[in-house]
C-alpha cells in the first residue's frame, strides 16, 4: 500500500530522536510497524535502539508521535 499524503518531522538531540507523522491516515497496526520500523533504522549491532509511540491520531492526538533512545 502506497500513500501520498502526510509529512514527517524529526528532530534529535544526544541519544534521542523524536519522529512527528502529521496528516496520515492510520490504524493501530501501522502505528505498530512504525515503532518497529523506527527500531530497525536507529539500531547498530553494538545498540538496540527502543522506540515508544508517545502520540496517536487513535487516541485523539493531533499527530502520531514516536520517541526513539
Amino acid at each position: 500500500m502506497f500513500y501520498d499524503c502526510g509529512s514527517l518531522v524529526v528532530s534529535g538531540e544526544g541519544d534521542d530522536a523524536v519522529g512527528q507523522i502529521h496528516d496520515f491516515p492510520t490504524t493501530s497496526e501501522l502505528c505498530e510497524r512504525f515503532c518497529g520500523s523506527w527500531e530497525a533504522v536507529a539500531s547498530t549491532p553494538e545498540r538496540e535502539a527502543h522506540a515508544t509511540e508517545t502520540r496517536c491520531v487513535l487516541r485523539g492526538d493531533p499527530y502520531c508521535e514516536f520517541r526513539v533512545r
